[in-house]
């Protein structure tokens, strides 16, 4: 006597150990219907089993309780999601992924979709009855008529971000997504959706669906009844997304239909870029290499004059004067790299706006204040041809060259990106920018403000809350939108929000050095204080709030130095 059971880490091996009907078919093979293990075939010759389950086929349930076979060879099941035939008149019901399976639910007739276990039965007139939790059913299965007529399928919309493309004007769609063949998208646009259907209305709830895209999925996805299909974040490149569709009986539109979709990559990856990149490194190897040449060459003659007056130097006097020339040459060399830095620093202020833009509707002005000769803050406006505004606060990592040099590729990047209608495509942009630039350890946290009309849209990556005071009211609102900042990671989602404005609102943007001010004690100014501070001035001029709270903060930190850069960005609404 051979005992078998089920082996969790065997696929050959019994489907479930509670074993709830067994049927011997004309080759000898067994069936064996189990609770919650699907549909076992067993295979005396090589005593191996087949199992079947809603995994890996298309059977309904896993609870198979009763097995019968027809007159043509097919079987029909009992589950707990109604009755189900598989069709074993040809060799495809022999596999779990080849096996067509059809099922019929009380729409059909059925007492309920729930059967119980060995409550079966078959007449001599081949009639079938299979018991259940509210009563029983008896139907000959050649009655049984099946629905030959497969479906034809449509694409019934297109989302981008989860929000329908309309038609038309500066829409990637031309016309109707059931009526495009062929659709392009910008490097951006990258999470996408479609909604499709089959037409046939016979049973619609049971139509099912399957679906994929070309060079993404590695094979067809199982929708089951769900009519979307969703991707986010695609790589730029071409895809063919194609559904395929089948009635309410299991007859399959096996061509589907099929629409070409190609996303453009972003202007830093196309070819023309990476010509770019490399020229700028040769340049930049080209001047190392001199400016390496010329420091050693200006080294080895200081080398040599001391090694003169070293050579000459025999006297107390002598040794005096080469003491005082190797002082000399210190001298100079501490005011040349004063005036490195020095010249530095005026190209970091050179990267902010020389004009603070003019408009009807709002009062702009701003401050800035480093901690040492170059500083990391940045702000930057953008104004459109419609009217709107686009303004950016930032704050790099670090103070110096490095942060100086931060400053300087956000500034490029802001310039290529504020044409943007969405802040949140403009930062993780920049972030997937910044990160590909190479910089080690550097970061740029960064606020990105659009004021359209009356109303504000913002999006941040790591910067301090944004403030806005109500003239309504007369008191501040406070806009916290934490996430990490640019150039950190790739899957970082930055969270945005928009608000209205009315006349009279001041909105305060700031670097953490203000709130990060630290006195003699130790004691940082805080961002409650900081939000006091404002609440006292908000219903000034734009220029006498910043007086202010630049006044408080050097109070507050009286002689202790400065360690960071402020920056303050303050915009009323007339």
């Amino acid at each position: 006597m051979q005992r078998y059971r089920h082996e969790d880490r065997d696929s050959n091996s019994l489907g479930g150990n509670l074993v709830q009907s067994l049927y011997e078919d004309e080759a000898g093979r067994l069936w064996l219907g189990t609770y919650g293990g699907g549909l076992s075939r067993f295979d005396p010759a090589s005593g191996r089993f087949t199992v079947y389950t809603e995994d890996n086929s298309g059977l309904v349930n896993n609870a198979v309780y009763a097995t019968l076979p027809d007159a043509h060879g097919n079987l029909w099941m009992s589950t707990n999601a109604g009755v189900c035939r598989l069709i074993l008149s040809d060799s495809t019901g022999l596999t779990p992924a080849t096996a067509r399976f059809q099922s019929y639910d009380v729409d059909d007739g059925l007492q309920s979709r729930e059967f119980n276990g060995q409550a079966h039965f078959k007449n001599r007139k081949g009639e079938m009855f299979f018991g259940g939790i509210s009563g029983f059913n008896v139907f000959h299965p050649d009655s049984v008529k099946d629905n030959p007529i497969a479906p034809q399928l449509a694409l019934t919309d297109f989302k981008l971000f989860n929000e329908s493309v309309p038609i038309g004007g500066d829409s990637p769609l031309r016309k109707h997504i059931s009526e495009t063949a062929a659709l392009t998208l910008a490097h951006w646009q990258n999470d996408i959706s479609f909604d499709f259907v089959a037409l046939h209305y016979s049973r619609p709830a049971n139509n099912q669906y399957v679906y994929m895209l070309e060079n993404y999925d590695a094979g067809w996805r199982k929708a089951g009844a769900l009519r979307t299909a969703t991707y986010t974040n695609l790589d730029p490149g071409s895809y063919t997304f194609r559904v395929k569709g089948s009635n309410n009986d299991g007859v399959w539109n096996e061509t589907g239909i099929a629409l070409q979709l190609t996303i453009t990559p972003p202007w830093w990856r196309t070819p023309a870029a990476y010509v770019t990149y490399a020229l700028a490194l040769l340049a930049g190897l080209v001047a190392v290499e001199r400016l390496h040449r010329t420091r050693l060459l200006r080294k080895e003659r200081e080398r040599a004059h001391l090694r003169e007056a070293e050579f000459r130097a025999q006297t107390a006097e002598l040794r005096a004067q080469a003491i005082e020339a190797q002082a000399r040459a210190m001298q100079a060399e501490n005011e040349r790299k004063t005036h490195e830095l020095e010249e530095a620093r005026k190209l970091q202020l050179s990267m902010l706006p020389k004009v603070i833009p003019a408009l009807p509707h709002l009062e702009i002005a701003v401050y800035t204040q480093t901690a040492n000769e170059v500083g990391g803050d940045y702000y930057d406006f953008k104004l459109h041809e419609d009217g709107s505004l686009t303004a950016a606060i930032g704050d790099a990592t670090g103070h110096g060259l490095q942060a100086g040099t931060m400053v300087a590729a956000t500034k490029s990047l802001f310039n290529s990106l504020a044409h943007l209608p969405h802040p949140v495509p403009i930062l993780a942009e920049a972030s997937q920018a910044l990160r590909g630039m190479g910089f080690h350890n550097m970061y740029m946290a960064m606020t990105i403000a659009k004021f359209k009309d009356h109303h504000l849209h913002l999006a941040a990556a790591g910067m301090p809350c944004t403030l806005i005071y109500r003239a309504a009211t007369r008191r501040v609102e406070e806009v916290e939108l934490k996430s990490l900042p640019l150039g950190s990671r790739t899957d970082v989602v930055y969270p945005h929000q928009q608000l209205g404005l009315n006349g009279g609102d001041t909105i305060l943007f700031m670097s953490d050095g203000l709130p990060e001010r630290f006195n003699a004690h130790g004691e940082m100014l805080g961002e409650e204080r900081a939000r006091r501070l404002f609440a006292e001035v908000g219903a000034l001029p734009p220029q006498q709030i910043i007086d202010h709270l630049v006044d408080a903060a050097r109070y507050w930190g009286q002689d202790h130095p400065q360690n960071d850069d402020i920056t303050l960005v303050v915009v009323k609404v007339k």
